[in-house]
């Protein structure tokens, strides 16, 4: 291993033609602070966001079980409904049976056409068309309602 050469740099720099002398004072011992004390950190054994993050939770939770049971109550109250429309169709229809088979049509119109009554083809129709004008409006007031009901 080759040996290398130890360089040492020398400053023969001095601040001024003077040379310094040497203020020989005794080392005084540094004095030194107090210590601040610590203040006491409260300890705080339950994290209160935890608690209110399982508050929040079983808030939730009740109130989806009670949603839950309102809603079983809101589907049989629905299938009881509907069961009672479909009996009320079966009994409109039987009814309706029973009220056309309570007349018959080709009586009432014997009747009808005994006290002068006519098919309603056979009516004489009139038609009267009346134009109706509309009403002139005012840009201006209209104008002046839009701002008002713009800055109502």
């Amino acid at each position: 291993m080759a040996r290398q050469a130890q360089i040492q740099y020398v400053s023969f720099y001095s601040a001024g033609s003077e040379a310094r002398q040497i203020d020989f004072q005794p080392i005084k011992k540094k004095t030194s602070l107090p210590k601040p004390r610590r203040a006491k950190r409260p300890v705080v054994y339950i994290d209160p966001v935890a608690i209110t993050g399982s508050v929040v939770a079983v808030v939730m939770l009740v109130v989806m079980l009670v949603s839950l049971v309102h809603f079983g109550i809101v589907h049989n109250r629905q299938v009881e409904l509907e069961n009672y429309v479909s009996v009320l169709q079966e009994k409109n229809a039987s009814l309706e049976e029973a009220y056309y088979a309570g007349f018959d049509p080709e009586e009432i119109r014997q009747i009808a056409l005994a006290k002068g009554m006519i098919p309603a083809e056979q009516a004489q129709v009139l038609r009267v068309e009346m134009p109706v004008p509309e009403p002139e409006v005012k840009q201006s007031q209209t104008l002046w309602a839009f701002l008002v009901d713009l800055f109502a």
